[in-house]
């Protein structure tokens, strides 16, 4: 009986199963899993990487058209301006060489009849936003 025990004992505790009926095995090959692993890894850090580089652009873009808002927004409010601006109606803003500053007109330099005076140098177009800011018109040709 004890031999048959220490037999036990010893079965047990053997690292692969050594039973006829025992499913097959093979060693792992364990470089080439850590291998696997590690590419696996970079690949899925390489995805997550780019996906936040995407939302970095995106933000990137959102920043510098916040700041050119901002940009556009002093322009205007430093301009003379003779009447009330009304939200989402564009205007266009002027370098009156006569008056030696900006003035906001609500001509565009093509709506004027006859040209945009000479002493009038056109700067830019644009349109008061809900939030007081001013955003630039972009044409599209």
């Amino acid at each position: 009986m004890k031999i048959e025990k220490k037999d036990e004992m010893k079965h047990h505790s053997l690292e692969y199963p050594m039973d006829i009926g025992a499913p097959a095995f093979a060693p792992v090959a364990v470089k080439e899993e850590k291998d696997k692993n590690l590419n696996t890894a970079k690949l899925h850090a390489k995805q997550e990487y780019e996906r936040i580089m995407e939302q970095v652009d995106v933000l990137r873009k959102q920043a510098e058209s916040l700041m050119n808002r901002l940009n556009v927004t002093e322009l205007i409010l430093d301009a003379e301006c003779t009447f009330n601006p009304i939200y989402d109606k564009p205007y266009s803003l002027y370098f009156s060489e006569h008056k030696q500053k900006n003035v906001l007109l609500m001509l565009a330099p093509h709506e004027w009849s006859s040209g945009a005076p000479d002493n009038l140098k056109f700067i830019v177009s644009a349109f008061k936003k809900g939030d007081s800011t001013w955003e630039e018109v972009i044409e599209n040709n």
